[in-house]
């Protein structure tokens, strides 16, 4: 439990330096690489993607809360509030013409034990080259249904 554990407003910079086109970073949590298909990821969530319109939902390692929004061209930033300790990152993504298909498990950046709290996680992966993202997207996170509009 003990350990350094960035603030929002750090977690918020490192976001957006992540995202905006910094590259190479890869995670704010020790600067332990993510696992595959994640590009990089941060423990914030950016002012700018909504929060989760449905309840949480059980995946297994416990109960889930994501939402996520467009990134950079070919991106797509994933949210997700889970333990801090263990964020929920994306496992694998994948795609047809309209659909986005993720699925995420807990990633342990510390190996130290997973705490029982909630907090975001924003992971950033790459859009599947058949995806039409100029569509409305489905986009399904584990069991969370969301429609992602076109670019």
């Amino acid at each position: 439990m003990g350990g350094y554990r960035p603030s929002r407003v750090w977690g918020a910079g490192v976001l957006i330096g992540c995202v905006v086109g910094a590259g190479g970073c890869s995670g704010a949590s020790g600067g332990s690489a993510a696992p595959s298909p994640v590009i990089t990821w941060t423990a914030a969530k950016a002012a700018d993607i909504a929060e989760p319109t449905t309840d949480a939902v059980d995946y297994g390692d416990g109960p889930v809360r994501v939402t996520a929004a467009w990134g950079a061209p070919s991106q797509l930033r994933i949210v997700t509030w889970a333990s801090s300790g263990c964020p929920q990152l994306p496992d694998s993504v994948t795609g047809t013409a309209h659909t986005i298909t993720v699925t995420t498990k807990a990633f342990n950046p510390s190996g130290d034990g997973c705490t029982a709290d909630a907090a975001p996680a924003t992971a950033v992966v790459g859009v599947p080259a058949v995806v039409d993202q100029s569509a409305a997207t489905t986009l399904t996170i584990n069991a969370t249904t969301l429609t992602l509009p076109g670019r």
